[in-house]
């Protein structure tokens, strides 16, 4: 989607470039929403107003999209937008706890059990493309496995055994400079890393 830029006196995230993209005779453009455009690549120009504002609020930070950008994404589920997203939330948080190369329509939820971290990792891979227009077969029939998956999470000291759950398979891990590396060969449908002894940084 071009390259995303800060502006410093407004402390806005500046959009990419646009240009219509209405065409007769393409019988999909029609289907579109009304603020569908390409990017002209070959003479980008700037677009001459932001596309997200950022604001500092004490120890926070507060983004504002001014557009109804989930709802686009919800339905017609243009990668563009959520590679941008993935854009902003990487400006936000460059040093994140948990960081993972998974695909997107893999969930990881981490928790605390006492002493450990819980590392959960959900294969929603429907196995096709359910982002095409208009498309009505939702139904999902197999979950084709996935991996390997590469993750790092940081920690305050290196932590202590690390399983595979169920199961308590060990777990091959790599400690470097304040973060744990880890690979999960093969995802099949639900799995669990087990950390023992991790102290958050």
């Amino acid at each position: 989607m071009g390259q995303t830029r800060i502006v410093r006196g407004e402390e806005a995230v500046c959009g990419p470039p646009v240009v219509g993209s209405r065409q007769p005779e393409n019988e999909v453009v029609p289907r579109q929403p009304l603020n569908h455009r390409v990017v002209d690549e070959a003479n980008p120009e700037p677009a001459g107003f932001p596309a997200a504002i950022v604001r500092r609020l004490g120890r926070g930070v507060a983004v504002h999209i001014p557009t109804d950008f989930f709802d686009i994404y919800w339905r017609y589920g243009y990668p563009d937008l959520l590679a941008w997203l993935r854009e902003i939330l990487d400006r936000l948080q460059p040093g994140p706890l948990f960081h993972t190369d998974a695909p997107a329509c893999v969930e990881v939820a981490l928790r605390k059990k006492d002493a450990a971290l819980l590392v959960h990792f959900v294969n929603g891979n429907p196995g096709r493309d359910l982002s095409h227009v208009n498309a009505k077969d939702l139904w999902v029939d197999d979950i084709p496995a996935l991996g390997p998956i590469t993750s790092w999470i940081r920690c305050a000291q290196k932590p202590g055994q690390a399983t595979w759950e169920p199961g308590g398979k060990y777990a091959q891990t790599k400690w470097d400079n304040g973060a744990l590396e880890f690979v999960l060969p093969r995802l099949e449908i639900h799995t669990c890393l087990k950390l023992e002894k991790w102290v958050r940084p």
